[in-house]
């Protein structure tokens, strides 16, 4: 199937030949298990010799490194404003849009309690 086929894409573990290419281009065992996949894959196909020297490898090259986590910095401030509407929209604190009523009112339907406004259904923007 289509899922399948898209997981089979992802990888979890490095091979065997894949750790002894990174070791060969002077990585240290560590860092060639806790290299991110395709940090790693990029190392390889382009034979990036280890390039910091003394250093230890940077956060944002290993697993759970800060780059890696962070994907998105913004979305989390998009989340709290979708969840900020929501809940108004919800309390009644807020007008729901009017093309949002349509949904509202198959919500209402189906028994969900929605707040209603003055008119005896929920508040609407639309004057």
């Amino acid at each position: 199937s289509a899922a399948m086929a898209r997981s089979a894409g992802v990888k979890f573990m490095l091979t065997a030949r894949e750790r002894s290419g990174l070791l060969e281009l002077g990585y240290t065992p560590e860092e060639a298990d806790d290299m991110r996949f395709e940090v790693a894959s990029h190392v390889l196909q382009r034979s990036v010799r280890r390039p910091f020297g003394a250093r230890p490898m940077p956060a944002d090259w290993r697993k759970g490194g800060r780059a890696h986590s962070v994907a998105r910095p913004g979305i989390g401030f998009l989340l709290l404003i979708a969840a900020a509407l929501i809940l108004g929209w919800l309390t009644g604190t807020l007008p729901l849009p009017h093309f949002l009523e349509p949904v509202a009112e198959a919500l209402r339907s189906t028994g969900i309690d929605l707040p209603v406004g003055r008119h005896g259904r929920l508040r609407s923007s639309r004057r």
